[in-house]
């Protein structure tokens, strides 16, 4: 799994954010499929809570600097207790809660050349053909009604092709070169202004009070890192010579599949990301590679 920090040496690829103006910026990383609710302009996202040995990062920077959580108990990230909690909504407040009109967009879905677009992110109703409907009981939903969705970093990749019981290891490759997402990201650029107040809130259906109020403001940039990742026990653990410090990368793509539920006979398609550089200039296991669903109808579940 890559991972990114705020202090990424020179060489290191850089998140590209998208609005000149942004006020926020969301990061998703790790095993999250976004989606698109197109009659409702609402951005999705299907946090995967049977994933083993994980849990669910929100982290929030103001100009750089961390800002939330500011003590263990403002957030626990254990699946279980995110799964009790969903539904989430991470919007902008302008006074009376959860809007009624949403806005959200996709960034230039029809023009997959764009490094940026949307169309980076690996979608896997595309690339089946087909609508894939979600298994209810392994996600958690989160909506995010306002902002404009895109791929803020890239990879190159193998796209590879697999029995549903097949080892990795035997996968025939379908195309050796592919650009696709290893991290996407949501742009904000609304503010506050004379007399209209407006604040990025977090609340959930199993909570009575929001995580987190973020007054948007000129001059202030607020970063939200929404990762789904492995433990720290899991993921970091120090390596023997020649062994990667997270887990596998092919298994870890393959549990996407775990989201829904393949025909008979269907097969299942795999991403393998060219071997990138760790941030402390030692070896890494390749990059996460973000994942989507349906880009017309949201989350689908039937």
């Amino acid at each position: 799994m890559r991972e990114y920090t705020d202090n990424a040496s020179p060489q290191d690829p850089v998140p590209a954010t998208l609005l000149p103006n942004r006020t926020a910026t969301i990061f998703f990383d790790g095993l999250i499929l976004g989606a698109y609710d197109q009659e409702r302009s609402l951005y999705q996202a299907a946090v995967h809570v049977e994933a083993e040995k994980h849990h669910l990062e929100i982290t929030v920077t103001r100009n750089g600097q961390p800002f939330w959580p500011r003590t263990d108990a403002d957030w626990d990230g254990s699946l279980e207790t995110i799964r009790a909690l969903a539904p989430f909504w991470l919007f902008v407040d302008s006074g009376k809660g959860v809007p009624d009109d949403f806005n959200a967009t996709l960034h230039n879905l029809e023009e997959p050349r764009d490094p940026r677009s949307f169309a980076q992110i690996f979608n896997f109703e595309r690339q089946h053909g087909r609508p894939l409907a979600l298994n209810t009981n392994r996600f958690a939903e989160f909506n995010f009604p306002h902002g404009t969705a895109y791929s803020a970093l890239n990879t190159d990749a193998k796209l590879e092709r697999l029995e549903q019981n097949q080892n990795p290891s035997q996968a025939t490759v379908v195309n050796e070169h592919v650009n696709v997402s290893t991290l996407g990201a949501i742009d904000i650029d609304q503010v506050s202004s004379n007399g209209s107040n407006r604040e990025l809130v977090l609340i959930s259906q199993g909570r009575k009070e929001p995580f987190f109020r973020l007054p948007l403001e000129a001059g202030t940039t607020y970063e939200i890192k929404v990762l789904n990742v492995p433990d720290p026990d899991h993921a970091h653990s120090q390596p023997q010579a020649g062994e990667h410090p997270h887990p596998n990368p092919e298994e870890h793509f393959l549990q996407y599949y775990e989201l829904f539920s393949l025909k008979e006979g269907e097969k299942k398609f795999l991403i393998r990301p060219a071997a990138s550089t760790a941030f402390g200039g030692g070896p890494d296991s390749p990059p996460c590679i973000g994942g989507a669903t349906s880009t017309r109808t949201g989350l689908r579940t039937t």
